[in-house]
């Protein structure tokens, strides 16, 4: 019985624990308020209500932006939905949202999913071009006032209006805290451990940061999900960003909260990761490529 008691209680720690790292906890009034914004929105009310629920904001340099008014969205051209596919390095999933416009860039014609335009897209390196369509949104869709950049091993779950009123209410960028790592130069000793990227180039890059004066322990971010309303402040942002990514290391993660420090760019940050978060559906890659993993 003692036995029994013990292994009880720690599967009850366990299940406790996934809980609280997925947001479980806080997620029931989010899904009720999903669920009436569908049905509100003329969705799909026969899908399933999708959970989510944002950690606690913490300080600079996540901190929110300055309140704005919230905007109409029923404009079909003011969001774009976008990923990018090269190398055959994912299968492209089934867009869930037909009345959002939905972007595929890709160097395979056979690259096809219901609910996605697919634009060939022809290049020698798939891991730097990929990085080239993910970082500079507003470059390509010019046309629309908002982008959500999701990983091509990523489907979306919570309707793209839904998303951009929740986050992007009062910041122009919102984006995945990362489950793990909270450093970006931790991010680079993990780098170099796994073999991900030249060593010399992540060195070169930390040391720099350094320099400048670039703290640590700022936070870290896992960019599989990219929430933006395309403003000067984020044009600025993606140059400096995509400077970074073309001179130093192509892991977009090391330079991203550099970027956002010199910029000044507030952000707000969306709990769970790519694998946890209930706002996204997770596959695993088709390749391991341990340069152009993200």
């Amino acid at each position: 019985m003692g036995v029994f008691a013990k292994d009880s209680s720690s599967a009850k720690l366990r299940f406790l624990y996934l809980l609280l790292r997925t947001g479980g906890v806080r997620s029931l009034w989010y899904r009720i308020k999903l669920k009436w914004r569908r049905i509100r929105l003329g969705g799909d009310s026969t899908q399933s209500p999708v959970s989510g629920s944002q950690r606690p904001q913490r300080p600079s340099p996540l901190a929110a932006a300055p309140r704005r008014r919230a905007t109409s969205l029923e404009k079909p051209g003011d969001i774009v939905v976008y990923t990018a596919i090269f190398g055959r390095y994912d299968r492209l999933l089934p867009a869930l949202f037909p009345d959002v416009r939905h972007v595929c860039f890709a160097d395979d014609r056979e690259v096809n999913a219901a609910g996605w335009e697919v634009h060939y897209a022809p290049c020698t390196h798939p891991a730097f071009t990929a990085r080239q369509y993910k970082i500079a949104a507003d470059k390509w869709f010019s046309e629309s006032r908002y982008s959500i950049w999701v990983d091509g091993n990523l489907q979306l779950a919570v309707h793209p209006r839904i998303l951009v009123a929740d986050y992007l209410a009062n910041v122009d960028l919102a984006t995945f805290i990362h489950p793990e790592r909270r450093c970006t130069y931790q991010e680079a000793d993990f780098v170099i451990h796994l073999g991900l990227d030249d060593p010399s180039v992540v060195k070169h890059q930390m040391e720099r940061y350094r320099r400048e004066g670039f703290p640590r322990r700022r936070g870290l971010l896992e960019t599989a999900l990219i929430l933006r309303r395309h403003t000067p402040q984020i044009q600025k942002l993606h140059r400096l960003w995509w400077r970074e990514i073309a001179e130093g290391s192509q892991r977009d993660q090391l330079s991203i909260m550099y970027a956002l420090w010199k910029t000044q760019c507030a952000v707000k940050v969306i709990a769970g990761g790519r694998e946890f978060s209930p706002l996204v559906r997770f596959q695993p890659h088709l390749q391991v490529s341990r340069i152009s993993a993200a």
